[in-house]
């Protein structure tokens, strides 16, 4: 089965990008920001100001309880 065959595939490469590469340590000064559909252009123009600030930054574009985001 090919999708099997994927998975497998893509599992084994997951081990070793973590057997190669240590574990993530969050700083103590992560500001969490979560932004929706009704969040104000003001509250976006802050973000983007904030972004070209940052020198790192993430976006985590998934749902929590795996719901699709659909408007």
């Amino acid at each position: 089965n090919i999708k099997s065959c994927i998975s497998n595939q893509k599992t084994l490469k997951n081990e070793e990008l973590r057997t190669r590469y240590p574990l993530f340590q969050s700083s103590s000064s992560i500001t969490v920001i979560h932004q929706h559909y009704k969040s104000t252009v003001n509250i976006i123009d802050e973000l983007i100001v904030k972004a070209k600030q940052a020198a790192r930054y993430v976006l985590d574009t998934e749902s929590e309880n795996e719901k699709t985001n659909v408007p």
